[in-house]
């Protein structure tokens, strides 16, 4: 009877605390971009949420729409599905028609563009599912007669034109339009050359040269496009700071040398401007809309299987904040979170990124008081000062950035404050004491008030040393005399 009173007593004790969530630290670390363009361990950016499994078998890409609806490529079983918010199967486009997807995009108007590695070929669905157009290999000369056409991923501007990564083009992304016809090469790589490279062209004759491998620019792997019609591309296997470009219209690369892999997967522009990439290694990298690195985690499974780890990730998207990362060998979508954190450095950069720095000045002062180390909130602050004309905080803030640039403008303004300040008073002084001194002599030439003074010096010069001292001055005044 005790012992049960004893139970009973325990199982009250535990109802009275309320239920919480069970949570557990993410299984990675964050790191942040610090001084010295080093990286710094920071608080968490994303946490994982959810891992779903889905009834697909080596998927390769995928995307997200605006209201939430998921469509991934399904290489394995030759197929497109879609999936509502919930995450459930609610149509199956392309079953009979693809064979291996492996690029999918789709348009504002819901049309669907998918690039097939069996058949080379791309194929554009209505948004009802039912085949558009078939496009295969580009009959222009410009394309090339012998070149191969390879169609791996692939994105589309408002204006539908087709941006083709085909696998092995040196030439960069193939553009066509809806019929097909080939427009031109857009963003192409540039290729590298090592110093072994450069004397072996000084020294080595042509024949010897030609037994060597050609040096070509790599192929890009993947491509993104954002609503002003940004391409970006991504290159495996090239240097880690240049692996992700943005390109213009006109075709120049815009986005700066950063930290960076030399095995990303994919890459994704939310409309706010934030850059997602995905590596091989798990790595999930986070950048502003001018390339600056914000965050960085490795969510690498290295065998314990915890929620949040990625096997083999092959594409990534980002929905309300979250980050969602498919891997092909989980068959999964893995969901992660932003923090707290995370969602103040968004609100500060998103302010920042469109030129409202006072706006955006609190925020990086509160980001500054979880991470001293965040160099860019020392950055936008500094900018901030700028703007308000407080030169000396941002002479500070700009010394903290280790921006040099902005450092010698903050210099330059608050030198030209002091000279503002005070350089008219001293030439207006400089004026008075010279119109001054004018006048006196005008008047002691007259009054001869200064003879008394003159006869006393004068006098002094019979001591040798005191005028060896006066002929010094006499000399350097008058040296012909």
């Amino acid at each position: 009877m005790k012992k049960f009173r004893f139970v009973l007593l325990i199982f009250l004790v535990l109802l009275a605390f309320p239920k919480t969530q069970a949570s557990a630290d993410p299984p990675y670390t964050t790191w942040a971009l610090g001084p010295g363009g080093r990286l710094f361990m920071t608080q968490d950016a994303y946490i994982p949420v959810a891992e779903v499994d889905l009834p697909i078998s080596g998927a390769e890409d995928m995307v997200i729409l605006p209201d939430g609806m998921l469509f991934v490529a399904d290489t394995g079983k030759g197929r497109i599905v879609q999936f509502n918010q919930d995450l459930q199967e609610t149509a199956v486009i392309g079953k009979g028609v693809l064979q291996s997807p492996t690029g999918l995009f789709v348009d504002e108007d819901g049309m669907i563009y998918v690039t097939d590695a069996k058949k080379n070929e791309v194929f554009i669905f209505q948004p009802d599912g039912t085949l558009f157009k078939e496009l295969d290999c580009p009959k222009e000369p410009l394309f090339g007669k012998t070149r191969e056409f390879l169609p791996r991923k692939i994105a589309v501007d408002q204006r539908k034109n087709l941006y083709i990564i085909s696998e092995g083009s040196v030439n960069g992304v193939v553009q066509m339009n809806m019929d097909g016809r080939f427009i031109g090469y857009f963003g192409a790589n540039t290729a590298t050359m090592s110093l072994k490279m450069v004397l072996q062209r000084l020294f080595l004759t042509k024949e010897q040269l030609e037994q060597f491998v050609k040096n070509e620019a790599a192929s890009p792997s993947n491509i993104a496009i954002d609503r002003q019609a940004m391409v970006y591309t991504i290159t495996a296997g090239t240097f880690p700071n240049k692996s992700i470009r943005k390109f213009t219209i006109a075709g120049k690369n815009i986005f700066p040398d950063t930290v960076g892999s030399s095995s990303f997967r994919d890459v994704h522009v939310s409309e706010d401007g934030l850059l997602v990439a995905v590596s091989a290694e798990g790595e999930i990298y986070e950048y502003d809309t001018k390339g600056f690195l914000l965050f960085r985690f490795k969510a690498k499974d290295q065998g314990d299987q915890r929620m949040g780890t990625l096997v083999n990730p092959t594409a990534v998207a980002r929905y309300q904040g979250q980050i969602y990362v498919l891997d092909k060998d989980k068959n999964a979508v893995v969901i992660y979170k932003a923090t707290e954190f995370a969602n103040r450095v968004h609100q500060g950069v998103r302010l920042y990124m469109e030129g409202y720095y006072s706006e955006a000045k609190p925020y990086f002062q509160e980001i500054l008081t979880y991470n001293g180390s965040f160099i860019l909130a020392y950055q936008a602050l500094a900018d901030a000062y700028f703007k308000e004309r407080d030169f000396p905080r941002a002479l500070q803030s700009y010394r903290y950035a280790y921006d040099r640039q902005g450092y010698s403008q903050a210099f330059w303004e608050l030198r030209n404050v002091v000279l503002q300040k005070y350089l008219s008073p001293f030439i207006l002084g400089l004026i008075g004491l010279s119109l001054a001194q004018s006048i006196f002599q005008r008047v002691e030439r007259r009054k001869r008030w200064l003879d008394p003074l003159r006869q006393w010096l004068s006098g002094l010069t019979r001591y040798q040393w005191v005028d060896d001292f006066v002929f010094l001055f006499r000399f350097i005044k008058q040296p012909a005399d």
